[in-house]
């Protein structure tokens, strides 16, 4: 039976292949064909590994004809794949391994690898199996660990969301922007602000502050600018 909880986000995502590709191992081991096609980042990946750290079976779209190659790409990579194949050629593949008539290539690859304890809670009650890194969560700002299954590294937070390195760096620069977008409007009010109270009546007394406030609206433009830069390069 496949029951779907709304536990926390894995790369983003939910619901999240890798999520699927694992607790499949977890429940059917050897017995889980695990297939990634065309897609961006890496999702997929890691899902392949635990299914292959059980005996299971690794098929991944060829890269050169994908449309979007990176996430077989990087199964290639982070798994000892099985197959690799034009999507064509992928259909007849499940076929005959389903039907037994497929090379016997379901023993484990990882055999250094202990995947029995691996569990997925739905709610974790204590921090995760790894070292804290100095970075918080994209998703909730909590705490990070590095967590390593073998070679595989993967980075979870004390609530459990998910990431692997390259979806965790897109998604801290995607915390990032959204912060400099946020500064970006705090400057343009202040900006905004000022101008007001420098257009407005004012008394002699009130000179110095009339010189402090257009420096401030200077300086806001210039650092406007900056940020928007920043921007750019992110």
């Amino acid at each position: 039976m496949t029951v779907l909880s709304r536990g926390p986000r894995e790369n983003g995502h939910r619901p999240a292949v890798d999520v699927l590709f694992r607790s499949a191992a977890r429940e059917h081991r050897s017995k889980v064909i695990g297939v990634v096609l065309s897609g961006r980042r890496d999702d997929g990946a890691a899902g392949l590994y635990f299914i292959k750290a059980r005996g299971g079976v690794a098929i991944v779209q060829d890269p050169h004809e994908a449309l979007a190659p990176n996430m077989p790409r990087s199964a290639l990579e982070m798994v000892d794949i099985d197959f690799c194949l034009p999507v064509r050629q992928i259909a007849d593949v499940l076929v005959q391994l389903v039907n037994g008539k497929a090379a016997n290539i379901t023993e484990p690859r990882n055999e250094g690898t202990n995947m029995d304890g691996e569990q997925a809670p739905v709610h974790p009650t204590s921090e995760p199996a790894g070292d804290q890194i100095p970075v918080g969560c994209p998703d909730c700002n909590g705490p990070l660990y590095e967590v390593k299954h073998g070679e595989l590294a993967l980075f979870e937070c004390f609530v459990g969301h998910r990431f692997s390195p390259e979806n965790l760096s897109e998604q801290h620069a995607e915390a990032l922007e959204r912060a400099l977008w946020t500064a970006i409007r705090k400057l343009k009010e202040r900006m905004v602000l000022h101008e007001r109270f420098v257009d407005r009546k004012r008394s002699k007394s009130e000179e110095e502050l009339l010189k402090r406030l257009e420096e401030s609206v200077t300086t806001a433009k210039k650092d406007l600018e900056l940020l928007r830069e920043i921007l750019d390069r992110i």
